[in-house]
């Protein structure tokens, strides 16, 4: 084969409705396709730099990715501040509860202190 006549070999790429449309790889020719028949997709053509056909087909994708993990990320923080409130009320909850316990085990104490001395007083005339 020349190089040539492998360059405008064709490659078929279907169109999402059941047919296919026929582009030839040429570096000369522009690629023409009715715009009824072009894919949903931009399309790029080759600028003879790999690295700058490689950044401009996956520049969309990554930006879309970014964009996809920031929607992640802000709803993984909201979700994260909301277990972080709920922490913290459930950490002042239990002061609360803690402080109430104390309580009334002072009065339990101080009630048994008082039952004591009764207790006292009523056996001392024996």
């Amino acid at each position: 084969h020349h190089p040539a006549s492998r360059s405008r070999e064709p490659a078929q790429l279907g169109t999402g409705v059941g047919t296919s449309v026929i582009w030839f790889r040429s570096r000369t020719l522009p690629h023409i396709v009715p715009p009824s028949l072009s894919p949903t997709w931009p399309f790029r053509r080759p600028s003879g730099i790999p690295e700058k056909d490689l950044c401009s087909t996956m520049a969309p994708y990554f930006l879309q990715q970014r964009d996809t993990l920031r929607c992640h990320v802000q709803k993984q923080e909201a979700k994260n501040r909301e277990l972080a409130d709920a922490i913290l009320a459930g950490r002042k909850q239990l002061e609360e509860l803690q402080l109430q316990v104390q309580a009334r085990q002072q009065a339990w104490q101080a009630l048994h202190g008082e039952q004591r001395e009764l207790v006292a007083v009523l056996r001392e005339p024996e």
